[in-house]
């Protein structure tokens, strides 16, 4: 027999329909709620990211900025023309290495323009050539000696070559927080070859005792404590 709502006893018709809006409400009250839920997620998981970012935001302000070391141009005490020329970018390389930001070479040149070559500079000059190119840091220096030999033995029972080269260079660092001179040092090393040296070139020789003379000496610089970055 089909479904008729007039065939229903008129008390139980009544109790039906109350169920029927019952279940309708908890279904709405059910729908509601999940999105309510579903709202709320969203808020959080937007709220979150924003945490996120503003928590991004405060790691960067209050990140030190990175140190900028600007290197001049090495002055040259020996008699080879040019010999100092190659220092600079050397000094540049090692410093870049510790993580410090390089000042272009271009713009150090500019703001020495008007510096007689090879004479020292004052305190004053170094901190407004810092203040100028906006560095930190200012290393510059002299090349002192520069040179290399070849000598021939003949001892018993057979006979060698030796090739000698010597670097010696002058290194200082100036600290603009500080307004001074905060390093000065001199090293003095020499690179051997012995035997076949006939065949080594002098200019290898020079480069190799030169990087081994600038290697020591702002390796002298970073242990008394200065640190990339800080």
């Amino acid at each position: 027999m089909p479904f008729s709502w007039t065939a229903m006893p008129e008390e139980k018709s009544m109790q039906f329909r109350s169920i029927l809006v019952c279940a309708c409400l908890v279904m709405d009250l059910a729908a509601r709620s999940a999105l309510a839920q579903a709202g709320g997620a969203a808020a959080g998981a937007t709220g979150s990211a924003r945490e996120r970012l503003e928590q991004m935001r405060r790691t960067r302000a209050e990140r030190p900025a990175l140190k900028r070391v600007a290197v001049l141009p090495f002055a040259n005490r020996t008699p080879k023309a040019g010999a100092s020329d190659r220092i600079a970018p050397q000094v540049a390389a090692i410093f870049a290495e510790r993580g410090f930001e390089i000042v272009p070479a271009d713009r150090v040149s500019q703001a020495c323009a008007t510096h007689a070559a090879g004479t020292p500079f004052t305190d004053e000059e170094l901190a407004a050539a810092a203040k100028t190119l906006e560095a930190d840091t200012i290393v510059g220096g002299a090349l002192l000696q520069f040179r290399s030999n070849k000598t021939v033995g003949v001892p018993l029972p057979g006979a060698y070559v030796r090739t000698h080269a010597t670097a010696e260079i002058e290194a200082f660092v100036f600290r603009r927080s500080q307004g001074r001179v905060v390093f000065r040092e001199t090293v003095l090393r020499h690179d051997n070859f012995v035997f076949m040296a006939v065949w080594k070139n002098r200019d290898e020789m020079r480069d190799n005792a030169l990087h081994k003379t600038l290697k020591e000496l702002l390796g002298r610089y970073f242990a008394s404590g200065e640190k990339a970055g800080r």
